[in-house]
């Protein structure tokens, strides 16, 4: 079964892709290129909800502590915007079959800029 569950989500992270792939909706934009992208999200909305049936589950790991036991870092990114030590974007997200991981996320994970790595790392003298 995990066999499995790893292929299909290998399909349903590239349906994802490809529906990202399409150019954002816009109101000029002919009924045909709406109505394929409309069909599309239906198709992965059934999909996903089919895996989350079966127990296989999709998570958005954004804003999340990394956790290496779900995360795989791809890399680090210097940022005030969140937190050190956070997932402030997911190239990929998680899947579980039933809890357990299937795939892990591939992240980029925040680190402090050198500034605030300067100031956390001050010893304090004055004791």
């Amino acid at each position: 079964m995990q066999k499995f569950a790893q292929e299909v989500v290998e399909a349903a992270d590239n349906l994802h892709r490809g529906i990202e792939s399409l150019p954002p909706p816009t109101g000029a934009e002919p009924s045909i290129v709406a109505g394929l992208r409309e069909g599309l999200e239906s198709i992965e909305r059934n999909f996903q909800a089919t895996l989350e049936r079966n127990g296989i589950k999709r998570e958005d790991p954004t804003g999340a502590p990394f956790d290496p036991n779900m995360h795989q870092a791809m890399s680090e990114q210097e940022t005030t915007a969140h937190p050190p030590g956070s997932v402030m974007a997911a190239w990929t997200p998680p899947w579980t079959l039933h809890g357990r991981l299937l795939r892990p996320a591939m992240v980029v994970v925040a680190k402090a800029p050198p500034a605030e790595i300067g100031q956390s790392a001050k010893v304090n003298t004055t004791a």
